[in-house]
C-alpha cells in the first residue's frame, strides 16, 4: 500500500507555512520539490491501482479473434512528470506531461501531432489561460508531451508569477531601513511607494500600501499592499521605497526589495483535459485503436525564477 503524501500546494501558500517561513529560499524551494515528487508518485501509483483493481476481470475476459485482442485499452495514469519541478517563469524551460498505458503503443504523427491543452489560473498573471503540451516520444508504456516556456526577463511570459495579491503584508521583504524619530505606533492609510527596477525587470509601477509605525518609531511593524497604480508587471529584485515624510513623519526611508515569497503565480492543472490527436493514430500492438480518455487532477505549479 502506498504512504499517502500530502500536496505541497501552490507555491505561494507552501512559503507561507508555518513550518517554512524561516528556510532560505533555495532550501524552501528543494523541499517544495521534494513534496511535490512524493505527491504526484503517490496519485500515480494511486490512479493505477484503482484501475488494476476496476478492470482485472474486464482484461481477462477480452475477445480474442485470429490470436489477436481487438478493444481500446485505457490509460492508467497521466500526469505532469513528477522529476520536473515548478515552471520558472523568468528562466524558462521545459516541463512535461507523462501519460502511462497497459500496453505499448505505436503513435503515427504523419497527418498530425497530438497534444494536450493544460488550463492555466492565470492567478500570477499569465498571457493565456492554456499552456501546450506537444507530443514529442512514446517508450515502452509511456507516451511524453513537452511544453518548453521560452524565458521571460520581465516575468511576463504565456505561465507568470508577476502579481502581488491585494492585502498581503510586505514587512519580510525590507531590505533596507533608515527611519528614525517617528511617532510611534501611528496608522497611515494610501502611503505611496515607488517603484523602481532594480536588478529584476521592467513594467512595475508605484504602489499603495496601509502602514504602522513601530512603537520605537524606527520602523514600520505593518506594510499592507493596496494596489499598484495601473497594472503592472512585478518580479524580484524590483524594489519599492518610501520616505519617512511620506509615511507621516520623521527622518530617513524604507526600501522593500520583492522577491518569490510575496509574488502570486500561475498554478496549471489537467483537471478536465485530454488529448487532442490532431490527426495522429495511437494503436496497440495488435493494431488495436488505444483510447487515451483520462481523468487527472495533476498539477503543475510556478515560480518566479
Amino acid at each position: 500500500m502506498a504512504i499517502f503524501h500530502p500536496s505541497p500546494g501552490a507555491w505561494f501558500s507552501f512559503t507561507k507555512r508555518l513550518d517554512n517561513q524561516n528556510l532560505p529560499v533555495n532550501e524552501l524551494k528543494s523541499k517544495f520539490y521534494k513534496e511535490q515528487l512524493l505527491f504526484e508518485n503517490f496519485v500515480s501509483s494511486q490512479v493505477s491501482q484503482q484501475y488494476l483493481q476496476n478492470n482485472s476481470a474486464q482484461l481477462n475476459n477480452q475477445l480474442h479473434q485470429a490470436g489477436k485482442r481487438y478493444g481500446k485499452q485505457e490509460i492508467l495514469s497521466a500526469v505532469f512528470n513528477p522529476l520536473n519541478g515548478p515552471i520558472e517563469t523568468i528562466s524558462g524551460g521545459e516541463t512535461q506531461i507523462l501519460i502511462t498505458l497497459k500496453e505499448a503503443v505505436t503513435v503515427d504523427t504523419g497527418s498530425g501531432i497530438p497534444f494536450i491543452d493544460v488550463n492555466n489560473d492565470q492567478l500570477g498573471g499569465g498571457s493565456a489561460s492554456t499552456a501546450r503540451y506537444t507530443y514529442y516520444e512514446s517508450t515502452g508504456l509511456q507516451m511524453r508531451f513537452a511544453f518548453d516556456l521560452p524565458a521571460s526577463p520581465n516575468n511576463s511570459g504565456v505561465v507568470a508569477a508577476n502579481v502581488i495579491a491585494a492585502d498581503i503584508s510586505l514587512v519580510g521583504a525590507i531590505t533596507t531601513n533608515t527611519l528614525d524619530g517617528m511617532t510611534g505606533a501611528v496608522n497611515s492609510n494610501n502611503v505611496t511607494f515607488t517603484a523602481a527596477q532594480g536588478t529584476g525587470g521592467t513594467g512595475f509601477q508605484n504602489v499603495k500600501t496601509d502602514t504602522r509605525t513601530n512603537g520605537a518609531g524606527d520602523g514600520l511593524d505593518t506594510i499592507t499592499f493596496l494596489t499598484s497604480a495601473s497594472a503592472a508587471t512585478y518580479s524580484p529584485g524590483q524594489t519599492l521605497t518610501s520616505t519617512a515624510g511620506n509615511i507621516f513623519d520623521g527622518t530617513g526611508a524604507i526600501t522593500l526589495t520583492i522577491d518569490s515569497n510575496i509574488l502570486t503565480v500561475d498554478t496549471l492543472s489537467m483537471a478536465g483535459t485530454a488529448v487532442n490527436l490532431n490527426g495522429a493514430t495511437v494503436v496497440n500492438e495488435d493494431g488495436a485503436t488505444t483510447d487515451l480518455t483520462y481523468t487527472s487532477t495533476s498539477t503543475r505549479g510556478s515560480i518566479p525564477d
